[in-house]
């Protein structure tokens, strides 16, 4: 199977974990930096943008809303951005993202596309010509 777009895996962190390059700009600009998300299936949102993030692009908060995580309730910053990538056939789009501790792609993101995470070779793969092989 040839996928269309590959990324190797994070080695920020023991062990290493799968990772996502996704441009995104300010809501109000057309700017667009290129950032590395950590995939979090345990995250049902779209994105997480750390404040590093958050600072450098001048991102404004819009708001709060309450998540659950793992350890409880609680609000949490949100922010209206552009987001990109050509490389999974993702055009120029309006979301919104929280503020969390690390950028986080979550499960909303990655919906309606077919992913292969291989761990033999520390890669995470988009693989856009799956559904035309099964077809």
């Amino acid at each position: 199977m040839k996928s269309h777009k590959s990324w190797d895996f994070g080695k920020s962190e023991d062990p290493p974990f799968p990772q996502i390059e996704i441009f995104i700009s300010p809501h109000n600009h057309n700017y667009f930096k290129s950032i590395f998300f950590k995939i979090d299936t345990g995250f049902t949102g779209t994105l997480g943008i750390n404040p590093r993030t958050i600072k450098a692009l001048d991102l404004k908060e819009i708001g709060s809303i309450p998540i659950q995580t793992a350890i409880g309730r609680k609000n949490v910053s949100l922010f209206p951005l552009k987001v990109k990538n050509p490389d999974i056939e993702l055009p120029e789009t309006l979301l919104y993202a929280i503020e969390t501790p690390r950028s986080i792609c979550g499960r909303i993101f990655l919906r309606n596309r077919i992913w292969l995470l291989d761990c033999e070779n520390q890669r995470f793969h988009y693989c856009n010509n799956y559904k035309k092989m099964i077809a």
